[in-house]
């Protein structure tokens, strides 16, 4: 599923709306803007330190992500503001225990499982996704940042192959061909690369997005990913059922941080650095 930018302020509304505690709710906003505007991995936001957001240069530093990589994201201006405004209120809410930028109504790292589970809650509630054969994931803000930002180049008549390896650092793939996989994720990206190759293709290209048969569970050969089970009942405790489960606010409040930019900066024009160890090989998205 590949998120639209009306879906990314959907789904933050909906965060600010019916989360009913202060810092949960400005927690999941925030988050959800961050990763829609930059592509960062879910792991890698959560992994941010106070000392790893550089407002003087206006990147972010991922520490030793996937691949044993660091790197640095610029991001705009308006994600630094709202960053900064998250932050602040974080700081007057609740005491850390730890360094981290987003943190728990306990003073404690957020952890993954909180987040997937939100979501998923907060794309029910705002009714994103509904209708898509497999459910939205919050993984998804990477991929529809991805594609998107192809499509963008694809229009502008830009040369794609010469900027990729930039978008790869950016996002920290490892090898440009781990970006390549994005062009099957969209029908419409597929359509654009075809034009500019040959317009024979574009048939051929479309063929291929038409549901396959297959012996497997999910009707495909290949290792599909099944779809996500259901959600837990509103009253179950888990993780983030209390006091940071999406549920009806006791009282209506204003909007808790600012908006983040969904423009981000171009990748292109990053200025990115990394050291790897030895890894295996990878898809790497």
């Amino acid at each position: 599923f590949l998120f639209s930018r009306a879906d990314v302020e959907q789904l933050m509304a909906a965060a600010t709306s019916t989360i009913r505690w202060r810092l949960p709710a400005a927690t999941h906003t925030t988050l959800i803007g961050l990763l829609a505007v930059t592509g960062m991995r879910v792991g890698e936001a959560l992994k941010l330190d106070d000392a790893d957001i550089d407002r003087t240069d206006g990147v972010l530093v991922v520490r030793e992500s996937k691949f044993a990589k660091t790197r640095l994201v610029p991001v705009a201006p308006s994600t630094l503001d709202a960053l900064a405004a998250y932050t602040a209120i974080r700081d007057r809410l609740v005491e850390r225990h730890v360094p981290a930028v987003f943190v728990s109504v306990r003073g404690n790292r957020t952890i993954y499982a909180c987040v997937q589970e939100t979501f998923r809650r907060l794309c029910d509630i705002a009714g994103v996704g509904a209708a898509a054969p497999r459910k939205p994931t919050v993984h998804g803000l990477r991929h529809s940042f991805a594609v998107n930002t192809l499509i963008d180049w694809h229009r502008a008549g830009e040369n794609v192959d010469a900027r990729l390896p930039a978008l790869s650092t950016y996002l920290g793939h490892r090898d440009p061909r781990s970006t390549y996989w994005y062009l099957s994720a969209a029908p419409e990206l597929l359509a654009l690369a075809a034009r500019r190759i040959e317009p024979g293709l574009v048939d051929q290209l479309a063929r291929s997005l038409q549901p396959c048969k297959g012996s497997s569970p999910t009707g495909c050969s290949g290792s599909a990913k099944p779809a996500l089970g259901p959600l837990p009942p509103t009253g179950t405790r888990s993780a983030c059922s209390s006091p940071g489960s999406a549920t009806p606010r006791r009282s209506p409040r204003t909007a808790s941080t600012g908006q983040i930019s969904t423009l981000p900066p171009s990748p292109g024009s990053s200025t990115t650095s990394s050291t790897t160890g030895r890894t295996r090989p990878g898809r790497g998205t």
